[in-house]
Parts: structure tokens; sequence; C-alpha cells
């Protein structure tokens, strides 16, 4: 019995080796070469930390009026952590690599299903975990990883097509649905698509309703308490729900190209490995068999290359002042960010990395659309057959809401590139299966991509990081010696909203206020008269006085760090 189960182990080791050397390389990366130290908040992380610490303290859940975000099921992960391992932005950005763990796991699990082998299912995981953009929000406590892993989850535990199904294990799966739905909004899309297709079935065979109750019964139950306390106990955020649709841009077609390439252009640089496995399995010679596809090629590359320059500036990542724009909470609104992080301030000579990312994105894109093209026969055939019983619904699933978080990137008015989280996870989970023909021999430049993503990673968040490291230490210098918060001017405004702003209980009936109107009464408030004001900037300011100035720098860049006080005072 012993030797069996020892053989069991053994067996699954050797199987899923390439996924164990993946998470010890993560593990070292984020334990040893850049652990998430540092206590400062990143993006808006400082607003769901407040809930979380909160929810942790005194079991009872508060929002502000901040969050447009559902953000139960995310403050609720936080709040568990911090409850285990002590209220820390450690504990809070460990909950989210732990959480963007589980999305790897479920794409490993979700690529294995779908037919690739263990060494493809591995490549998925360390495609997704170690992107620029999930490896940074992975320093965060934001909830884009959160929505995006459980909705990866939700994937990866979808029943197959077939016999009918357990009614408790779909309730579970209801209840999992609900959780997608009550940390971000956008992670519900596969839930809502795979009832509909529950419902579909109903409709069309006269069966399975029992199926479909407990699918539904258990989200909207859950989902239908979320909106009686919101509204009646805690108070509508002034911010929920609040994210501008914006439909007239289908109208407007040259907004609407701009948009949408600029969307591609991301999407497919943040997928560089994959489009290099991809180019292995794309018949090039066939295409190019003849002059005429000859011609046409060249006409598409020569059109290709007119809208690349034409639209340069819509590459979303690297376009503005640090290596990765994904965000840990870039300090654009501090004096001086603009003149100390341009392009032109790092010793790599960022302005030639920004012309290299461009070119290599330009070139990824093609390929992805060509191999679309090509085997957009198997894609739609597995929609089109989801009527089929001896079917498996979840490429078609994956499908569906990979279009669907397509369409809503580009209808959002004010696009964040950490909202391509979903994307960036559906698009592994649904190209790399079609990949896995390709043989041994393909793989030596995939990983060799996969090495320079990891560096980019790396060089990305090490630098914002140090930025945010050395600018919270000025302000930590100024509170040792006995400087109050409501004494900053200038201050970067998650600072200032993590001092005067916590979770209010509000009843219902009370009109919110937003925020910052908030913000600016307390701030006012608590100040005195005759206190000396300080700030914490990147460069001098007229009207003030230097106290100090911090040299700091990054593996990529140096700057200083500004600290001044009024001088009229």
């Amino acid at each position: 019995m012993r030797s069996s189960i020892f053989r069991l182990v053994a067996r699954g080791l050797r199987e899923h080796r390439r996924l164990l050397l993946i998470a010890a390389l993560y593990g070292g990366l984020t334990s040893l070469v850049l652990p998430p130290l540092g206590e400062f908040p990143n993006i808006d992380d400082w607003d769901y930390a407040a809930a979380a610490r909160q929810l942790a303290a005194s079991g009872r859940l508060q929002f502000t009026d901040y969050p447009a975000m559902t953000l139960v099921s995310h403050v609720a992960w936080g709040a568990a952590f911090i409850r285990i391992c002590g209220d820390s932005w450690l504990t809070l950005r460990v909950s989210t690599m732990v959480m963007a763990w589980i999305g790897g796991l479920s794409l490993y699990a979700v690529s294995r299903r779908l037919g690739g082998s263990p060494r493809l299912a591995a490549f998925a995981t360390a495609s997704y975990v170690l992107c620029p953009l999930v490896f940074a929000l992975s320093y965060t406590f934001m909830t884009d990883i959160t929505g995006a892993s459980l909705m990866l989850l939700f994937l990866s535990l979808l029943p197959d097509g077939g016999a009918p199904h357990n009614p408790w294990k779909l309730a579970g799966l209801s209840v999992l649905g609900a959780a997608c739905y009550l940390a971000r909004q956008p992670a519900a899309i596969p839930f809502l698509l795979y009832t509909a297709l529950v419902c579909g079935q109903c409709v069309w065979d006269g069966r399975r309703w029992r199926e479909a109750t407990a699918l539904i019964l258990p989200a909207g139950f859950l989902v239908t308490l979320f909106f009686l306390w919101l509204n009646l106990i805690n108070g509508a955020p002034a911010a929920f729900g609040k994210i501008d649709l914006d439909f007239a841009l289908l109208l407007q077609p040259k907004g609407l190209v701009s948009k949408f390439l600029g969307i591609l252009l991301e999407t497919a640089l943040l997928l560089i490995p994959l489009a290099v496995l991809l180019a292995f399995r794309t018949p090039w010679r066939t295409l190019f068999r003849t002059r005429l596809r000859q011609a046409l090629f060249l006409a598409a590359g020569l059109l290709w290359l007119a809208l690349c320059v034409g639209f340069r500036q819509e590459l979303r990542p690297f376009r503005n002042d640090t290596v990765t724009e994904a965000g840990l909470g870039v300090l654009f609104s501090v004096p001086g960010w603009h003149e100390q992080f341009s392009a032109a301030s790092t010793r790599f000579g960022i302005s030639s990395f920004h012309a290299a990312v461009l070119a290599v994105s330009a070139c990824a894109l093609p390929v992805f659309l060509i191999f679309l093209a090509l085997q957009s026969h198997r894609l739609w055939g597995q929609v089109v057959s989801l009527r089929s019983k001896s079917n498996d619904p979840l490429p078609g699933i994956v499908l569906g809401s990979l279009t669907a978080h397509l369409l809503l990137s580009v209808l959002i008015e004010y696009l964040f590139d950490r909202y391509l989280v979903s994307v960036i996870g559906l698009s592994l989970a649904l190209f790399l299966p079609i990949a896995s023909k390709s043989v041994a021999r393909d793989w030596g430049l995939p990983w060799v991509a996969m090495a320079g993503m990891i560096a980019v990673s790396l060089l990305g968040v090490q630098d914002s990081l140090s930025i945010s490291r050395s600018y919270a230490a000025a302000i930590d210098r100024l509170k040792r010696e006995g400087v109050q918060p409501q004494q900053f001017d200038e201050l970067w405004p998650p600072y200032r909203r993590m001092w005067f702003y916590t979770p209010r209980y509000r009843y219902a009936g009370v009109q919110p206020r937003y925020l910052d109107h908030v913000l600016e009464d307390d701030s006012l408030n608590h100040r005195a008269a005759d206190q000396p004001r300080y700030a914490v900037t990147f460069r001098p300011l007229p009207g003030w006085t230097i106290v100090r100035t911090t040299p700091s720098q990054s593996w990529i860049r140096e700057w200083d760090v500004y600290t001044l006080r009024r001088q009229s005072e």
C-alpha cells in the first residue's frame, strides 16, 4: 500500500515537474530577488486595504464612497490573510500573489483539459503569473488579480457536456460564480455564459430544469443579499458601478480603430512567448506559395506598418514614463514626476526601448491574427456544436468570455492597462491548447522569449517599487520627526486618503458625498493655522525651502526625492 502511494506521488511529480520548477522560480523571484516589502499603498489599494482591515478587526464589512467594484470576495480574502498573518502591506501583497497562483494553477488545469501537454500547460502558467501586467499587480492589493483568478478557477471546474450533473455540485459552482461577481463584476461573464447555456439546453430538450435551478438560485440569493446590504445598511458608494461605456465610439471609425488597435497591440506584447510558440504552428511556406498570395501579404504588411506608425501613440504599455505602466502606483500627480522620470532618464535610453517594444508588438500581433484565421473553423465549430451532449462546453465559454472582455475593453471610456488581466488569461487558455502539436525542437525560442518577458517584469516592478519606497521613506522620516499628516501639502493622493478617510457607516437615504470633498473637509478641519506645511516631491517648488534631498536609484535609473517646507512658515 505504502509503495503504491509513493509510486503515485513520484509519477505525479514527474508529470508536473515543469509546473513545480515554475513555482520554485516564482518563489525565488518574489522572496529573494524582489520581495514585496514596504508599508505604502499602490494605486487604489489603500481603500480596499481599509475595508479588509476593518473586516479582520471587527468582523464588520464597510465600504467607502470610492470603490466602483463589488469588492466583497477580494476584501474577505485579504481579511483572512490579515487574521492569520497579521496586519501589514506585506500580508496583503502576499494574499494577491497567492491568488495569482490560484489563477495560474487553474489555467494549468484548463490547458490540460483542452488537450495541452504538461509542458504546454506549464508554459501557460508561466506566461500568466510572470507576465509584466500580472506580475506587477501581484505587488498590490488591487482587485484585478482576484477577479481574473476566480474566473479561471470557475472555468477549470466547469462540468463537461453530456450526462446530467449533480445539483449540489452545480450549486457549489453557482456560489463560485457569485464570488466572481462579488470580487469584480466582469469576472462573472463565464458564469453568465454557462448559465445561459444550461438554460438553453433546458429549452431545447425540455429537461435539466433541476440543474438550471441549482445553478441560478444560490448565485441569485447571494447577489441579492449583497445589494440589500449595500443599499440598506452600508449605503451605495458614490462611485459604485460608474464605469462609463462609450457606445458612441462604435460610430466613430477612426476612434474605434485607434482604441482597438491599442488594445490588440498591448495584448500581443504581453503574450510574446505565446506568439513565438504559435509562430512554429503557422504554415508560412504554404501561405507564401503563389505570387498572388505574396503580393497580398506584402500589401497587408505595408498597410499594417502604416497603421502602427499612424497609431504609435496608442500602444498603452511603456508609452509613458516607467518601464511598466501596469501599475505599482506610479506617482504621476507628484510635482517633478515627469521631469525625473521622462523617457530619456534611464540608463538604457528608454526612447529606443519604446521603439523596440512597438516593433516587437507589431510583429507579434499578425502572428495571432494569421493563426486565428487558420484555426477559426475549429474555434467556431466548437461554439456551434455546443448543443451536442458529448461536447465539452469549456472552449466555447472561453471564446465567448474573451470576446465579451475585448468588447468591454473597447467600450470602457477610461481604460487602464490592468483591466486586460482577464484578456491575458483567457487568450492563453484559448490559444495554447491549439498549439499542442508543437514538437520538442520548437521549444527553445519560446522559452528564450519567456526569459526576456521575465526580465522586463523584474525591471519594471523593481523600478516602480523603488520609486514608491523612496517616496514613502521620505514621508516616514518626517512623521518620525513629529510632522502630522495634516501638515502635508503636494502629497500623493493615496497617502492623504489613507490617513484622512476610513470606512464610514452610512444609513439608507443619506446622499453619499464624493470622496475628494470629504478629504478636503477632513484635511482642513484637522489643520491648525500656525502649523508649518511640508511637501515631498521630485523637484524643488517655488515658494518652498528644501529641507533635505535624498538621492535614490533603481536598477535602471537615478532620481532625487525633495523634502520641502513652505517659506512663509
